[in-house]
């Protein structure tokens, strides 16, 4: 996968995550701190984590990649699978707040972004 490819999902991923992290928080509030309310909110962040990366990703695919919704789809649904809920609601805060936030999850996911071109 070449470097252009790499630098799109970048500013897509610190879009998606910034996004994310604004939905997340919106979720929260309208909660209360049970339990069951906390699996909701987590639960409906990551819908909304993956519905987001989707969106970014269709975006801002290269054209070396063939078949750009596979491709998005199996990368967005890669976070679910590698991290945990309460581990993408903290990376999306980290990287929202960082400068180079979406160019340190894309070479975290590098190796799913990779499997995914090859679908």
């Amino acid at each position: 996968m070449k470097f252009k490819t790499i630098s799109l999902a970048c500013f897509a991923i610190f879009a998606l995550c910034t996004a994310s992290k604004s939905s997340a928080n919106q979720i929260a509030s309208k909660n209360n701190n049970s339990s069951d309310m906390q699996s909701n909110t987590e639960e409906k962040f990551a819908e909304m984590f993956v519905s987001n990366v989707e969106v970014g990703c269709l975006s801002s695919v290269s054209n070396e990649i063939k078949k750009p919704k596979i491709y998005c789809s199996c990368y967005a649904k890669s976070f679910l699978n590698r991290y945990s809920k309460e581990d993408l609601l903290i990376i999306s805060n980290a990287a929202g707040s960082t400068k180079n936030g979406g160019a340190i999850v894309a070479v975290m996911m590098r190796p799913e972004m990779r499997q995914c071109a090859l679908k």
